[in-house]
């Protein structure tokens, strides 16, 4: 038997602009019944902190397809180890003071070097990004209402799942996760 991980679950556009919904308690419930322990929700988002014996792809693939069958929708899952967690806030190398414009979108693979090339030639205003592996770090110093850099444009030109989330955020979930 395997000895218990905990892990950070983030999922990928839910209950965005009233779309997509699903509530943190009957998901809370619906991770219970999955065997997990130990469950934490941050926001309404998608944030999960959990603990679980089975691998990491075990649970990728069984969560995905648990919340199709019981919300209606595919829902793209993402998992990082509260190690990598740690690692990944730790491995910023976007020095901004306003951290409230940086964000990271976590990458379902490690995007090949050609499409990071790609990304690259892209000439942006004032946005800048590093890719470490699966983590592409940017920040947004107009917001991210107006960058030309999102998460759309991050999956299309690596070729990659991507889910974002900001840098308070991902501090937070550091957090309940270090306490809990």
């Amino acid at each position: 038997m395997r000895t218990k991980q905990k892990y950070i679950i983030l999922l990928r556009g839910v209950n965005v602009g009233g779309h997509r919904k699903i509530t943190m308690k009957s998901l809370n419930i619906l991770l219970q019944t999955m065997g997990f322990e130990n469950i934490h929700t941050y926001i309404q988002s998608g944030n999960i902190i959990l603990n679980s014996d089975k691998n990491a792809e075990i649970i990728l693939k069984e969560l995905e397809s648990y919340l199709e069958k019981e919300y209606g929708f595919i829902v793209k899952v993402f998992l990082r180890t509260e190690e990598e967690w740690n690692k990944m806030i730790k491995n910023n190398f976007l020095e901004i003071e306003d951290k409230s414009k940086l964000f990271v979108a976590f990458l379902d693979q490690i995007p090949d070097n050609n499409k990071i090339k790609d990304l690259q030639e892209i000439k942006f205003e004032t946005e800048m990004w590093n890719c470490q592996k699966d983590n592409l770090y940017f920040s947004t110093p107009t917001g991210i209402g107006k960058s030309k850099l999102n998460n759309n444009l991050i999956e299309k030109k690596l070729s990659v799942g991507a889910t974002s989330r900001n840098w308070r955020t991902i501090l937070k979930i550091q957090e309940i996760s270090t306490n809990s």
